[in-house]
């Protein structure tokens, strides 16, 4: 699995170069920074969307691992709503 450089450059060609022997090489340095930035973006939308489907719940910690637990309602067994 990899990135095409000549499919990247069309895209982004500050993030390739050409080499002395006329091959094309990505510039992973450069390319580390538009991914981080790319992930924070979309775990932005992701947030956005998570807000608008779900309501807020309250958690409870376990004890055990220290992993979030979504506190149920009284006669709800799996803390989801009808």
């Amino acid at each position: 699995m990899g990135i095409i450089a000549q499919d990247l450059e069309k895209i982004y060609p500050y993030l390739v170069e050409t080499r002395t022997n006329g091959y094309k090489a990505i510039r992973y340095d450069r390319l580390i920074a538009l991914l981080i930035e790319s992930i924070k973006t979309q775990q932005l939308q992701l947030n956005e969307l998570e807000k608008d489907s779900h309501p807020p719940q309250e958690y409870i910690c376990c004890r055990k691992c220290g992993c979030k637990i979504a506190k149920t309602k009284k006669g709800d067994k799996d803390g989801s709503k009808s």
